[in-house]
This record gives structure tokens, sequence and C-alpha cells, in this order.
């Protein structure tokens, strides 16, 4: 598989962006690490688990179903939900340092990510991101690809530690990328809803393109079209 690294390099350079964002970040805390539970939920996220692994139905849709049929929403549970991460660092790199190879030199203590919006000579254009989520099963590749293929007309697959990820090879207007996170909710459980939700609060995308920061692998290419 080629780094995704490079791929974006090239992406960005044959688009007409000007400015590209990226930023560090650390990985999420386990579910049991991000508020105080009491034992019951403790049972509830232990269920939760196991529901999902049997079903295959995303963790969060059983634990926040499993959650909604015993009582009220707890505090602990909503600060887990809303949890979105925590960004170290943040850099702007214009054409001439993605060119010199700035994304692939970057520290490998943490892992980065690529912010949607791009700076281009008018304005913001944004690069169409979106999570899946499918199991790296033998069918999941092109399950992957026609996903990406209903949402834009040009881009690739990325496979991660766990999934893919869908990148856009041109950019579009902010209006434009809203409508394909749209489209991409249709794809549920397939898509991660919850990357959409975060990203559309934040105004932008963002996805992980490095290892390190508790990643062992650099997404790759492993599909176009």
């Amino acid at each position: 598989m080629r780094p995704s690294a490079e791929i974006l390099r090239e992406l960005f350079l044959r688009s007409e962006g000007r400015v590209l964002r990226i930023f560090a970040f650390e990985r999420a805390p386990s579910v049991r690490e991000r508020a105080h539970w009491t034992e019951e939920e403790l049972r509830w996220i232990a269920n939760a688990r196991e529901r999902a692994e049997r079903t295959r139905e995303p963790f969060w849709d059983a634990l926040l179903q499993i959650a909604g049929e015993r009582g009220p929403l707890s505090a602990a549970l909503k600060c887990a939900v809303d949890w979105s991460g925590q960004r170290i660092e943040e850099r702007e790199l214009d054409r001439d340092q993605v060119d010199k190879g700035a994304l692939l030199e970057l520290p490998s203590t943490s892992a980065w990510s690529l912010r949607s919006d791009v700076v281009t000579s008018t304005g913001t254009g944004h690069l169409p991101l979106v999570d899946l989520r499918l199991r790296s099963t033998e069918g999941a590749v092109e399950a992957a690809r026609a996903i990406g293929r209903a949402l834009v007309p040009e881009g690739l697959v990325l496979a991660t530690d766990a999934s893919f990820h869908v990148i856009g090879s041109r950019l579009v207007e902010w209006p434009d990328l809203v409508t394909i996170w749209a489209r991409a909710l249709r794809w549920s459980p397939l898509v991660d809803t919850r990357f959409v939700a975060h990203h559309l609060e934040r105004g932008h995308g963002s996805l992980r393109f490095t290892a390190g920061g508790g990643y062992e692998q650099a997404p790759g290419v492993v599909a176009s079209w």
C-alpha cells in the first residue's frame, strides 16, 4: 500500500490549494476512562461490547440503546458521547513546504490528521473526507469503493488499523461537503455517523494519515476510481 502522506501530497499539489492544514492529536482514551461511571453503567458498557461483537452493531449504538432502555441518560454518558479528542499542535503548510516533503517528515510521537478545509486563492475549499465502519473482510475493500463512488466522482479508499477512509480527489465548497455527508448517512452503519456529527459541528472534516500516538499503522491506499 502506498502511504497516505504521499497520496495527500499529490492530491494537494494537483489541486488549486495554497495552504494545507494538519494537526497532531492524542488517541481517544477508552470509554471507561472518559468519565466516572457507576457500577450499573460499567455493566452497560460490558453488555454493549458483547452485543456489538455478537451482532456487529456499532458499539456506541449498542451502548446508547441499552442506556436509553434502562433510564435517564447520565452526565457520564453525555460526557463520553461528546468527547471529540485533544489536539496537541496545529500546522499550516504552503505548497512549497508540501512539495518539499513536509507531510513525510512529521514527528512520529503523535498521530497526525488532515483537515478538510484547504486555503485557495479565492477562499476555502474542502477535500471530501468520510470515515467508514467496515471490518477488514474479503469484500470490504470493494464495499468501501462502492460507497466512495456513490459519494464523490473521483477518490481513494485508505485502509486503517480497523476500517477504511474515503477521500475525494477534488476540492468542493462547504455546502457540497455537507451534502456529501448527508448522503453518506444513508450508508449507516457502514459510515461512522459520529464522525459526521462531530465535523458538522466543527465546520470541517479531518482524517488521520500517519502512524504514531498509539496507532501502529499509517493508513494506506487500497483502491481508487
